[in-house]
């Protein structure tokens, strides 16, 4: 297991979520976000050197739920490592699909059922798991450690039940949110290099399930009981699809799926 594959407590980790029309296909998505990632994939060092897509399980969740169709997770071992964000804080709409950054985290806590197994999860992708997403505002300031811990401790419960990692805005992002949230923007020169423009979540929980196991209505049932609680929490089931690395090419371009999609929708 390599170095940028250790659950290390000082790991950096940026998630983005996507959001698309509902006509739009998988192979439609890709071929819009693998050119678009690309140029971020060409830095030997410092840069963004793997990236874990899932996408969105449908069907589960009727109250509080994610609306992002994918999500992108990429990590750097340490603060000292990168200064290269993936899309580096674009945000908004390109094309059909709505960009949003979520924000820079530290892995705050992993938690496994057996430590000798599935420790890898979050930084690999294994087709036999499924994972539940958990996440909340930044504006939420009185949310700390206690809630998603409380929170994973009780998904932990569930049947089929691997793993968990729980993630918190890395402070720096925190703070350049709050300011300008008070309208006290920064010059672009002393901007943080992991700042967010976009959505900003407070907190990330990802809890993993043998997708052949796992009890999904009991899922559902916790997740739904802790919602009455914390109403902030907004949850989905995803499924980690790929993990694209570091010089892989790519070659359909944004027109190419302008033309499907709207060959789709006819």
């Amino acid at each position: 297991m390599g170095e940028e594959e250790r659950i290390c407590y000082r790991n950096l980790v940026q998630f983005i979520g996507y959001e698309g029309p509902p006509q739009m296909s998988e192979g439609q998505f890709r071929a819009f976000w693998d050119p678009l990632c690309e140029p971020y994939l060409t830095e030997p060092e410092g840069g963004v050197n793997k990236i874990i897509l899932s996408q969105h399980r449908s069907g589960y969740f009727d109250f509080g739920a994610l609306p992002y169709m994918y999500l992108s997770k990429n990590w750097w071992a340490s603060t000292d490592e990168s200064k290269v964000t993936l899309l580096s804080g674009r945000s908004g709409k390109v094309g059909h699909v709505s960009i949003n950054q979520l924000g820079i985290f530290l892995l705050r806590e992993s938690k496994t059922k057996n430590s000798k197994l599935y420790s890898h999860l979050p930084h690999t992708v294994d087709r036999d798991i499924i994972k539940l997403m958990g996440m909340v505002s930044v504006d939420q300031t009185k949310c700390d450690l206690s809630e998603p811990s409380m929170l994973a401790e009780r998904m932990g419960k569930v049947a089929g039940y691997h793993c968990h990692s729980i993630y918190e805005l890395h402070p720096v992002a925190r703070e350049y949110h709050t300011q300008k949230r008070r309208n006290k923007e920064m010059k672009d020169k002393e901007r943080p290099w992991m700042f967010c423009p976009c959505r900003v979540a407070g907190w990330v929980v990802e809890v993993y399930y043998n997708v052949k196991t796992v009890d999904h209505r009991g899922v559902c049932e916790a997740a739904d009981k802790f919602n009455q609680t914390f109403k902030h929490w907004k949850f989905a089931f995803h499924k980690d699809q790929d993990m694209v690395e570091y010089h892989q090419s790519h070659h359909q371009t944004e027109e190419a799926l302008d033309d499907e999609i709207q060959m789709t929708s006819v």
